[in-house]
């Protein structure tokens, strides 16, 4: 088992993500690769090891210390997208952000530690604790003690069972600094209540549909079919415009692809321009075309080559299908 924890700042230049030192200092994007470091290298380490590897980054993925230089970039035509980016997630890894993209992570008091660290170290010192259930409760440590203002989000790739501290054996915890007399985190002791509290009020059909098969058998599993179901319905009641104008899907999307392929999901973006797609995924470009009524073709080289991965759907849907070498499944797709 290995792991990589993170606690600072991160940014996102062009396809690549990165994580801030202290003592970084830049003026251009010509300085940047020489004073930040990739998440691709800190994720490409943990390749190194064998079975469970865990990556953690406790960064704002929204960072305002860098607008003024994003800003200056953009006017020159470079492609700058704001705070920490999502990153590929390969097989055997639990990648964990502080917060979900585009948000601020809450650094804390100035002498005690972020409400994500602090939820981290109250939960990763129990015994016989499955380590996807310790993010589960460290998520809903943050959701409680932010009253929601902060949401962690956590991408698995990592489907056996595995503790950190084996059941029967109590480890020393870190200390811990006492909270704010005023804090009363309210942590749900069932890992279901507590993503569920996290996203009963979600939109997203595909989030929805996540939580059903991780914890369809739950009491909550009910819950979720019954707001999936209304959804849907919603989707399937609204009616075409009689006639859909170029442009009304143009912006970023964010597709989900499920199937039983090498890595069974993957979630990657894609830019939509007037009746063109394009994008970065796999093994290299991603080239498509959307048509007035929402139907979508694209495809992306295979990671690794030579070979391609077809997709069709239907983005006033919001999913399609897909046909990679060797495997084929379904995809969901969100404005984002």
């Amino acid at each position: 088992m290995a792991l990589v924890y993170f606690a600072g700042h991160g940014a996102t230049f062009g396809d690549t993500s990165y994580v801030v030192p202290v003592d970084a200092r830049f003026a251009s994007l010509a300085e940047v690769p020489y004073e930040m470091v990739p998440v691709e290298m800190l994720i490409g380490e943990l390749r190194r090891a064998k079975g469970l590897r865990i990556a953690i980054l406790d960064a704002c993925r929204d960072n305002k210390a860098e607008q003024n230089l994003k800003r200056t970039a953009t006017r020159g035509g470079g492609d700058i997208t704001r705070g920490l980016a999502r990153v590929k997630n390969p097989e055997g890894l639990i990648l964990a952000y502080a917060t979900q993209y585009l948000s601020t992570a809450a650094d804390g008091n100035a002498n005690g530690n972020s409400p994500f660290t602090g939820a981290l170290l109250n939960h990763i010192a129990t015994p016989g604790l499955d380590v996807k259930d310790l993010f589960f409760r460290v998520g809903g440590e943050v959701i409680a003690t932010t009253t929601g203002k902060q949401r962690p989000e956590i991408s698995v790739s990592f489907y056996d069972s595995y503790a950190l501290v084996p059941g029967g054996t109590q480890a020393t915890p870190a200390p811990i600094p006492a909270p704010p007399p005023t804090l009363t985190p309210i942590v749900p002791s069932d890992p279901a209540a507590a993503v569920w509290n996290s996203i009963k009020e979600t939109t997203s059909i595909a989030v929805l549909e996540d939580f059903i098969r991780q914890y369809g058998r739950t009491p909550y599993g009910s819950l979720a079919r019954a707001r999936l179901a209304e959804l849907k319905k919603k989707v399937a009641n609204v009616p075409p415009p009689a006639s859909a104008a170029t442009g009304v899907f143009d912006g970023a999307w964010t597709i989900t692809r499920i199937g039983p392929c090498r890595v069974p999901r993957y979630q990657f973006l894609i830019n939509i321009k007037g009746n063109a797609v394009s994008g970065v995924a796999g093994g290299g470009a991603l080239t498509g075309t959307v048509k007035s009524d929402g139907t979508i073709t694209f495809r992306h080289p295979t990671d690794p080559g030579p070979g391609v991965i077809d997709y069709t759907g239907a983005l006033r849907s919001g999913s399609g299908t897909f046909r990679a070498p060797g495997c084929s499944g379904t995809f969901v797709a969100n404005r984002t």
